[in-house]
């Protein structure tokens, strides 16, 4: 898996970028570690599946989830709470009244 630092690294400024314009305050630092720390073992459990079965075999042969899915799944719920909190989404961006920042470069590839 990728290191600690260097995972949240990424997406701490990628979502200080890309959140709504003038929307976060220093007050809000703490929910948005919460944020980037969902987002880099989201993408841990995401890149560990890409590696391994969805299902596999207890010793006895019974068939189970792979335990990265679930853990993939859970973050999930968790950003997309913190997503309609922060107004990451559309539908949050106009239920808190924030239009997108005009300067946005929407060019990066994701």
């Amino acid at each position: 898996m990728s290191s600690r630092h260097g995972a949240k690294k990424k997406p701490w400024k990628k979502t200080n970028r890309d959140s709504p314009y003038q929307l976060l305050k220093a007050i809000d630092v703490m929910v948005l570690k919460r944020y980037v720390v969902a987002q880099s073992i989201y993408d841990d459990a995401k890149q560990a599946l890409e590696h391994f079965n969805l299902v596999i075999r207890y010793p006895g042969g019974a068939p189970a989830n792979n335990p990265w899915l679930g853990i993939l799944n859970r973050q999930a719920e968790i950003l997309l709470c913190l997503d309609a909190e922060f107004g990451f989404t559309p539908s949050a961006r106009v239920r808190i009244g924030f239009l997108d920042n005009p300067d946005d470069d929407d060019d990066e590839d994701y």
